[in-house]
Protein backbone atom coordinates (compact mmCIF):
# COMPACT_ATOMS: atom_id res chain seq x y z
CA UNK A 1 0.00 0.00 0.00
CA UNK A 2 1.09 3.13 -0.56
CA UNK A 3 1.57 6.46 2.14
CA UNK A 4 -1.35 8.14 0.53
CA UNK A 5 -3.88 5.06 1.02
CA UNK A 6 -2.62 4.23 4.43
CA UNK A 7 -3.10 7.84 5.42
CA UNK A 8 -6.74 7.90 3.39
CA UNK A 9 -7.70 4.66 5.57
CA UNK A 10 -6.66 6.44 9.03
CA UNK A 11 -8.62 9.25 8.39
CA UNK A 12 -11.67 6.99 7.29
CA UNK A 13 -11.24 5.39 10.50
CA UNK A 14 -11.41 8.45 12.64
CA UNK A 15 -14.67 9.60 11.09
CA UNK A 16 -15.99 6.33 12.08
CA UNK A 17 -15.62 6.85 16.01
CA UNK A 18 -18.05 6.60 17.78
CA UNK A 19 -19.14 9.56 19.91
CA UNK A 20 -17.72 7.74 23.20
CA UNK A 21 -14.12 7.28 21.74
CA UNK A 22 -14.69 10.51 20.13
CA UNK A 23 -14.54 11.84 24.02
CA UNK A 24 -11.92 9.91 25.51
CA UNK A 25 -9.66 10.61 22.51
CA UNK A 26 -10.31 14.42 23.01
CA UNK A 27 -9.80 14.59 26.53
CA UNK A 28 -5.70 13.26 25.50
CA UNK A 29 -4.79 16.45 24.41
CA UNK A 30 -7.20 18.71 25.85
CA UNK A 31 -5.72 17.08 29.12
CA UNK A 32 -2.15 18.02 27.93
CA UNK A 33 -2.98 21.30 27.53
CA UNK A 34 -4.62 21.82 30.73
CA UNK A 35 -2.06 20.19 32.64
CA UNK A 36 0.55 22.21 31.17
CA UNK A 37 -1.42 25.57 32.35
CA UNK A 38 -1.52 24.06 36.00
CA UNK A 39 2.09 23.99 36.02
CA UNK A 40 2.40 27.28 34.72
CA UNK A 41 0.01 28.41 37.40
CA UNK A 42 1.88 26.04 40.01
CA UNK A 43 4.71 28.76 39.31
CA UNK A 44 6.45 26.03 36.97
CA UNK A 45 8.97 27.66 34.81
CA UNK A 46 8.16 27.76 31.24
CA UNK A 47 10.07 25.27 28.54
CA UNK A 48 8.10 26.61 25.21
CA UNK A 49 10.38 24.15 23.14
CA UNK A 50 9.24 21.06 25.62
CA UNK A 51 5.96 22.26 25.83
CA UNK A 52 5.26 22.43 22.29
CA UNK A 53 6.80 18.90 22.26
CA UNK A 54 4.18 17.22 24.93
CA UNK A 55 1.49 19.42 23.11
CA UNK A 56 2.16 17.34 19.67
CA UNK A 57 2.89 14.13 21.94
CA UNK A 58 -0.75 14.91 22.97
CA UNK A 59 -2.26 15.44 19.63
CA UNK A 60 -0.48 12.22 18.65
CA UNK A 61 -1.98 10.10 21.68
CA UNK A 62 -5.07 11.28 21.36
CA UNK A 63 -5.15 10.44 17.73
CA UNK A 64 -3.84 7.18 17.95
CA UNK A 65 -3.65 5.48 21.58
CA UNK A 66 -3.00 2.10 20.87
CA UNK A 67 0.20 3.27 20.39
CA UNK A 68 3.61 4.42 22.47
CA UNK A 69 2.41 7.97 22.35
CA UNK A 70 0.30 7.61 25.40
CA UNK A 71 3.49 6.27 27.05
CA UNK A 72 5.44 9.16 26.23
CA UNK A 73 3.48 11.97 26.95
CA UNK A 74 3.08 10.67 30.49
CA UNK A 75 6.74 10.20 30.77
CA UNK A 76 6.91 13.78 29.64
CA UNK A 77 4.10 14.89 31.63
CA UNK A 78 6.16 13.74 34.78
CA UNK A 79 9.82 14.90 33.59
CA UNK A 80 8.22 18.24 33.10
CA UNK A 81 6.35 17.86 36.21
CA UNK A 82 9.89 17.58 38.45
CA UNK A 83 12.18 20.33 36.17
CA UNK A 84 9.19 22.95 36.37
CA UNK A 85 8.09 22.20 39.68
CA UNK A 86 10.61 21.78 42.39
CA UNK A 87 8.95 21.67 46.08
CA UNK A 88 5.52 23.69 45.15
CA UNK A 89 2.72 22.79 47.40
CA UNK A 90 -0.32 24.59 46.13
CA UNK A 91 -4.03 23.80 45.06
CA UNK A 92 -2.60 23.92 41.18
CA UNK A 93 -0.18 21.03 41.55
CA UNK A 94 -2.62 18.59 43.03
CA UNK A 95 -4.87 19.89 39.94
CA UNK A 96 -2.43 18.86 37.99
CA UNK A 97 -2.05 14.85 39.39
CA UNK A 98 -5.83 14.47 38.95
CA UNK A 99 -5.40 16.16 35.41
CA UNK A 100 -2.78 13.63 34.85
CA UNK A 101 -4.55 11.07 35.78
CA UNK A 102 -7.42 11.68 33.24
CA UNK A 103 -5.17 11.87 30.55
CA UNK A 104 -3.92 8.32 31.94
CA UNK A 105 -7.18 6.76 32.13
CA UNK A 106 -8.87 8.31 28.84
CA UNK A 107 -5.59 6.89 27.15
CA UNK A 108 -5.93 3.52 28.69
CA UNK A 109 -9.76 3.21 28.03
CA UNK A 110 -9.32 4.90 24.19
CA UNK A 111 -7.01 2.11 23.88
CA UNK A 112 -8.37 -0.80 24.63
CA UNK A 113 -9.76 -2.27 21.54
CA UNK A 114 -10.31 -1.15 17.61
CA UNK A 115 -11.36 2.42 17.51
CA UNK A 116 -15.07 1.50 16.87
CA UNK A 117 -15.66 -0.50 20.00
CA UNK A 118 -18.02 0.86 22.12
CA UNK A 119 -17.06 0.19 26.00
CA UNK A 120 -18.98 -1.47 28.20
CA UNK A 121 -20.67 0.71 30.60
CA UNK A 122 -19.47 -1.79 33.57
CA UNK A 123 -15.84 -1.07 32.29
CA UNK A 124 -16.30 2.24 32.39
CA UNK A 125 -17.78 1.85 36.16
CA UNK A 126 -14.81 0.05 36.90
CA UNK A 127 -12.39 2.97 35.79
CA UNK A 128 -14.41 5.56 37.04
CA UNK A 129 -13.72 3.90 40.54
CA UNK A 130 -10.14 3.04 40.06
CA UNK A 131 -10.04 7.13 39.25
CA UNK A 132 -11.84 8.18 42.42
CA UNK A 133 -9.23 5.83 44.70
CA UNK A 134 -6.28 7.48 43.14
CA UNK A 135 -7.62 11.10 42.85
CA UNK A 136 -8.52 10.47 46.82
CA UNK A 137 -4.93 8.97 46.99
CA UNK A 138 -3.81 11.90 45.42
CA UNK A 139 -5.34 14.42 47.72
CA UNK A 140 -4.29 12.16 50.93
CA UNK A 141 -1.15 13.03 49.82
CA UNK A 142 -0.97 16.26 48.59
CA UNK A 143 -2.85 17.17 52.05
CA UNK A 144 0.17 15.39 53.80
CA UNK A 145 2.81 17.19 51.75
CA UNK A 146 1.31 20.61 52.44
CA UNK A 147 1.23 20.02 56.10
CA UNK A 148 4.53 18.66 56.10
CA UNK A 149 5.98 22.20 53.97
CA UNK A 150 3.72 24.16 56.62
CA UNK A 151 6.36 22.87 59.25
CA UNK A 152 9.33 23.32 56.87
CA UNK A 153 11.10 20.75 57.69
CA UNK A 154 14.48 20.10 56.22
CA UNK A 155 15.34 18.12 53.82
CA UNK A 156 17.09 14.13 54.67
CA UNK A 157 17.76 11.86 52.12
CA UNK A 158 17.04 9.62 55.22
CA UNK A 159 13.13 10.67 54.80
CA UNK A 160 13.16 10.29 51.42
CA UNK A 161 14.58 6.60 51.49
CA UNK A 162 12.26 5.89 54.52
CA UNK A 163 9.46 7.67 52.76
CA UNK A 164 9.71 5.72 49.53
CA UNK A 165 10.00 2.57 51.58
CA UNK A 166 6.94 2.98 53.45
CA UNK A 167 5.39 3.60 49.79
CA UNK A 168 7.01 0.12 48.75
CA UNK A 169 5.62 -1.49 51.31
CA UNK A 170 1.58 0.12 50.76
CA UNK A 171 2.38 -1.15 47.17
CA UNK A 172 2.82 -4.76 48.33
CA UNK A 173 0.49 -4.90 50.40
CA UNK A 174 -2.26 -2.66 48.10
CA UNK A 175 -1.31 -6.51 45.58
CA UNK A 176 -1.20 -8.91 47.83
CA UNK A 177 -4.56 -7.95 49.51
CA UNK A 178 -5.97 -6.42 46.04
CA UNK A 179 -5.11 -8.67 43.42
CA UNK A 180 -6.33 -8.34 39.59
CA UNK A 181 -9.34 -10.26 38.56
CA UNK A 182 -10.47 -10.82 35.33
CA UNK A 183 -13.04 -8.17 33.84
CA UNK A 184 -15.95 -11.32 33.85
CA UNK A 185 -15.18 -12.26 37.72
CA UNK A 186 -18.24 -11.80 39.68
Amino acid sequence: MSRASDVSNFLDSMTALPRQQVLLRGVIPVGTVAFLILIRAAGGNSHPLLFTGVVVLGVAAGLVPASSAPLFLLLSLGGLWAISLTGAVDFWVLLAALVALAVHVAATLASYGPPALVLDVGLLALWARRYATLAAVAALTWVVAALLSAFDVPGSDGVIVLALGVLLVWLALVSVRFPGQPDDAP
